[in-house]
């Protein structure tokens, strides 16, 4: 409970922030449901991801994403070069938008607030695997993102939260101390952008990031 916890204080927005003693009263699935009410959809600190499995209901083809994952690898770079005092999430088994086939596959999704919740059930069904084996091809193909050793770690700390069903993974991203590439080149998230940083906005990065791990 104890990194639910932490992961509450570092989500919730200052006007809304439980006590330890408050939190403890609380299960996974209400605080999931707390963070994604509070969260309003993407955000400069949010990314949302439907699964890691691509789907299409009229040739029944069900694809291992693996440009997801890059995808999901550059984002995270670029959370860590947005410096803030919080923590930023890529959650998988989330959508922003009613852009979703999981109904095609039997399961049903359900809101919170404009955020619709599939859970990775979806992606079990389609891979047909176990949460182990699930595992295990995500981290097989993160090992390939072009990443630093503090980023991959990072990527790798998965946690997971179950409501009304569904279960849900949390990737958090901090900041490091210094830019994080991705392939040699540098991002920041601006809103739900993510956007290529040029030399002087690079050495700007560079001195705001130090100031804020000296603050």
């Amino acid at each position: 409970m104890e990194t639910n916890i932490t992961l509450v204080e570092g989500l919730l927005d200052p006007g809304f922030i439980f006590s330890k003693d408050e939190l403890k009263k609380y299960s996974d699935g209400q605080i999931l449901k707390q963070i994604l009410e509070d969260s309003s959809g993407e955000t400069e600190r949010f990314e949302f991801k439907l699964g890691l499995y691509s789907f299409n209901p009229q040739t029944q083809k069900k694809t291992f994403n693996t440009k997801l994952v890059s995808n999901i690898a550059k984002k995270a770079t670029s959370f860590a070069n947005t410096p803030s005092h919080k923590s930023s999430y890529i959650m998988i088994g989330v959508a922003d938008s009613d852009s979703y086939n999981a109904s095609d596959l039997g399961i049903e999704p359900f809101k919170i607030g404009p955020i619709s919740i599939v859970g990775i059930k979806r992606d079990l069904t389609l891979s047909g695997k176990s949460i182990d084996e699930y595992y295990q091809h995500y981290f097989s193909a993160l090992s390939q993102e072009p990443v630093s050793e503090e980023m991959m770690t990072m990527l790798k700390d998965i946690k997971s939260y179950t409501y009304n069903g569904a279960t849900v993974l949390s990737i958090k991203i901090d900041n490091t101390g210094k830019p994080e590439p991705y392939n040699g080149k540098y991002y920041r998230r601006e809103g739900t952008n993510t956007v290529e940083l040029n030399v002087p906005d690079l050495i700007c990065l560079t001195q705001n990031l130090q100031k804020h791990m000296d603050d």
